[in-house]
């Protein structure tokens, strides 16, 4: 992988701009790194290299503690999800799935999202998902990217530890 692509900045760890952002962005955190399509925006998906911030981590953990809660009678992946908004209040999710009808199922951080939406959330500053899945499902993060850009979203497994993050 490369430098960003142009118009994207790359993000440390924690949320902060790191002298390896922008042009010419190289280092240990260039391992890989991706950019795609998501809905009208882009998102930037980069590994997570050691502690995330305090509050970045209390996500985490109630994504995680979300997780234990979901339902999935079809066999759904289980998911939780946690996201903090502009003025520092959480909501936490776990996926509800559907015995006979898989198409209504909602996603973790859909129900997040959902949920701080309705509390009259309208700007986030950050999103955990615990997830055996590989990435963040697409449409997940359209929800997400609905109420405004810059959003990162760490993907972690049920063990708690942050792999990936996303930046809408």
């Amino acid at each position: 992988a490369g430098p960003p692509a142009a118009g994207v900045p790359a993000m440390a760890a924690g949320g902060a701009r790191s002298a390896a952002s922008g042009p010419g962005w190289s280092g240990r955190r260039a391992r890989w790194r991706e950019v795609l399509e998501v809905g009208e925006g882009t998102e930037v998906v980069e590994p997570v290299d050691g502690e995330l911030a305090a509050e970045d981590a209390k996500l985490v953990v109630l994504a995680r503690s979300a997780r234990l809660r979901a339902y999935t009678p079809a066999g759904e992946t289980a998911e939780g999800a946690a996201v903090r908004d502009t003025d520092g209040r959480t909501y936490a999710a776990a996926t509800v799935g559907h015995r006979s009808r898989p198409e209504l199922a909602t996603s973790a951080l859909r129900a997040a999202v959902v949920a701080a939406a309705a509390s009259g959330a309208r700007r986030f500053e950050a999103a955990a998902v615990v997830s055996e899945a590989a990435e963040v499902g697409k449409d997940d993060l359209a929800v997400l990217a609905e109420f405004g850009p810059g959003v990162p979203v760490f993907l972690a497994g049920p063990d708690g530890v942050a792999r990936t993050r996303t930046t809408l």
